[in-house]
């Protein structure tokens, strides 16, 4: 016959430890479920071609800085030009992940550069004038131009520059766009500044 004392206290440990476990494990499903989220909303906001942030991104990240304001703000808009005949080749796909890594080496820490549409990309410059944020529009363009990105030809960009106070960063992206337009109005390869 079993029973006892003893028993009791053997029970009652095997229901601890099996409390324990699930415990454990409904931390572990937590655990994994929030690492899950995270990832998922990290993958939301980074382009898959290039790496890196994109437009959604951008925008939030462009609303979060004219919301803390206090300095100058530039914001680049840059598109690559057409590429011609191979404009939806792998080859294409090659050339943005090579814009977008030259666009990422170029910047300061504290820039950002940002995959914005199909060819065009942005970059947000806090606590820079509009001189400024031409002399990196301009310094990319060029390394663009320079670089062999493309087997039969070169690879050129069209850019588009505005700056002003951080409380207007949201218009600034306007107004970027508007001189990207003027830019490509001009020719090819060439940075226009709002």
């Amino acid at each position: 016959m079993r029973g006892g004392r003893a028993d009791d206290i053997l029970m009652t440990d095997y229901a601890a430890i099996t409390i324990g476990l699930l415990g454990a494990g409904v931390c572990l499903l937590v655990l994994w479920r929030g690492q899950t989220a995270s990832r998922r909303a990290a993958d939301e906001a980074t382009d898959d071609s290039t790496g890196l942030p994109n437009r959604r991104r951008f925008d939030l990240d462009v609303e979060a800085h004219a919301r803390r304001g206090g300095e100058p703000t530039a914001i680049l808009r840059i598109d690559v030009d057409p590429l011609g005949a191979r404009n939806r080749t792998r080859e294409h796909d090659d050339v943005l992940r090579t814009v977008g890594a030259v666009l990422a080496m170029m910047i300061r820490t504290g820039d950002v550069a940002y995959r914005y549409s199909g060819r065009g990309f942005s970059v947000l410059l806090p606590a820079t004038d509009s001189a400024a944020a031409w002399r990196v529009a301009e310094r990319i363009r060029s390394s663009i131009e320079s670089a062999a990105l493309q087997a039969d030809g070169r690879v050129t960009i069209s850019a588009g520059v505005a700056a002003g106070p951080a409380e207007d960063a949201a218009s600034l992206v306007g107004r970027a766009g508007d001189a990207l337009r003027a830019s490509r109005v001009e020719g090819p390869n060439r940075v226009a500044v709002a």
